[in-house]
């Protein structure tokens, strides 16, 4: 288990076996927080609110893979920023929880896998006019899963390699234009707006 205060607002470190347990970010404070692994990879990551009330963030600042489970619980966002791709495996973005793939970031979902965005969840999918935020497999085969209960929000987004039902949004789920939607055609199991 993975705890710190965030004095210094920076988890960067070489942690022994961090593939191995489960590791849970629980922040001291409210500033934005940075992670970096150093091409680590880790099994399961929990974002909790430790009670604090309000909305933390964490961006990443280098790429990160998470082998089986992530989950984001209340008031707490990941982000996902330029240059940077986060490789998940089972994703559940709960009550309060958000992931934002910001312009030039990309999510790679492992294949045969499920993002999960419950209800009180959001996904934010938001790219520029001239880099798209990105979601799409790990690997050259296979595909995932979406299904959306909660929020998504998308704008100038590549979405691509997803299973048969698509971006599946259940009946109480939610969508958010940031802007003007105009929608095109990506080719085979491709989304681009």
């Amino acid at each position: 288990r993975l705890v710190s205060d965030w004095s210094s607002d920076v988890c960067s470190s070489d942690l022994a076996n961090a593939g191995n347990g489960s590791f849970n970010f629980e922040p001291g404070n409210t500033t934005t927080k940075q992670i970096q692994t150093n091409g680590q990879n880790f099994t399961t990551v929990n974002f909790n609110d430790n009670g604090l009330g309000a909305l933390t963030e964490y961006d990443l600042i280098d790429d990160w893979t998470i082998l089986t489970i992530l989950t984001i619980k209340n008031n707490c966002q990941v982000n996902v920023p330029d240059a940077v791709t986060a490789n998940f495996g089972r994703t559940n973005i709960n009550t309060g929880g958000i992931l934002n793939v910001k312009a030039g970031g990309t999510l790679a979902m492992e294949a045969e896998e499920t993002l999960t965005v419950n209800d009180g969840g959001k996904i934010k999918i938001i790219g520029e006019n001239t880099k798209y935020a990105r979601l799409t497999r790990q690997g050259a085969s296979g595909t995932y899963a979406v299904n959306i209960t909660g929020t998504i929000s998308a704008r100038y987004y590549l979405i691509e390699s997803l299973g048969t039902n698509g971006i599946n949004l259940q009946t109480n789920a939610k969508t958010e234009s940031p802007g003007t939607i105009i929608y095109g055609g990506g080719g085979d199991r491709k989304s681009v707006v």
